[in-house]
């Protein structure tokens, strides 16, 4: 047999998906700060979820294509693919006709000849068409293969629609896609252009937060002083990411933003605060764009697009 053609198959890489998902800006960003309250959460999480796509199986039924492809290519027939990729040790054939009258009621019979009995046509005729509607056009196994490959040309169809133009879950995320897609090649003007606006998204998303928090916000600097001053998390959410990962990950957050320094009360930070890395990155960048060097900007945005490709697979 041939190798596969593929190199998903042979030397796959975990952070393929993730990078497919910013990309295409399936995905979302919940901002936890000490005041974030559970319903805000829960509400950012139903934003999201409203936008991107669900892909719990998606990793799963991609491979199963790869493979039943590949296995096509090599000449197999799809009951052997069907047994090899996806275990199945039923529905490898059509049920004969006998079989077909063994496991059919006389009920379910009588219903279907009365269906094609109004269509005029001969008893002959009718009793044929009720065992081809019975017995079905293929194997259910072939069908099992033969659909698998079908979703994931429809899934391809999708993510490329979206490559193209990139859902918007919430503007922070979305921030970041036009900024990480543009890296390296961008110029380091367009490059600070993208930063602020993923800096202009954040002290959004904390103003937002805020306000719920306070009544009154006293100055627009305040919420991203209190972002690059104070402990605060980021979750991101993905298709596939359930709501216990969600949990644990917020939880880990708040643990974080309680933890205490062995020898005294928790203290205000002054820097990045090395307990999270995708805050730890946006605080970076933050700080950069205060100053005048595009490299520095540039350096702290590939930084950034680095960590936010690890999330998955840390």
């Amino acid at each position: 047999m041939p190798p596969p053609t593929t190199a998903e198959l042979l030397d796959g890489d975990p952070r393929r998906r993730v990078v497919d998902a910013i990309a295409s800006g399936r995905w979302g960003l919940v901002l936890v700060f000490p005041w974030t309250t559970n319903r805000q959460i829960q509400t950012g999480m139903k934003i999201i979820r409203a936008a991107i796509r669900k892909q719990h199986r998606d990793a799963l039924v991609n491979r199963h294509a790869q493979l039943v492809s590949w296995l096509e290519a090599c000449g197999f027939d799809r009951p052997t693919i069907a047994r090899a990729v996806f275990r199945r040790r039923s529905g490898l054939r059509r049920p004969t006709r006998a079989e077909v009258i063994r496991r059919t009621s006389e009920g379910r019979e009588t219903q279907l000849y009365g269906e094609y009995r109004g269509l005029g046509l001969t008893h002959q005729q009718i009793q044929r068409k009720i065992y081809r509607r019975l017995r079905g056009s293929e194997a259910l196994a072939s069908a099992s293969v033969r659909m698998t490959g079908q979703r994931h040309k429809k899934y391809l169809q999708r993510l490329n629609d979206d490559l193209a133009v990139p859902t918007q879950s919430e503007p922070l995320s979305h921030a970041l896609t036009i900024l990480f897609r543009g890296l390296p090649d961008d110029t380091d003007t367009t490059v600070r252009r993208h930063a602020g606006a993923v800096r202009d998204a954040l002290l959004g998303a904390a103003r937002v937060l805020l306000s719920a928090h306070r009544c009154d916000v006293p100055s627009s600097h305040q919420p991203l002083e209190t972002a690059l001053s104070s402990r605060w998390g980021l979750v991101p959410v993905f298709g596939w990411t359930t709501d216990p990962k969600i949990r644990a990950s917020v939880t880990n957050v708040r643990t974080m933003m309680r933890s205490k320094p062995a020898d005294g009360p928790p203290v205000q930070a002054t820097g990045p605060n090395h307990f999270e890395s995708l805050s730890n990155a946006l605080i970076a960048l933050v700080r950069a764009l205060a100053g005048l060097d595009e490299a520095a900007v540039r350096r702290t945005a590939l930084a950034a697009r680095a960590a936010f490709l690890q999330v998955e697979t840390s």
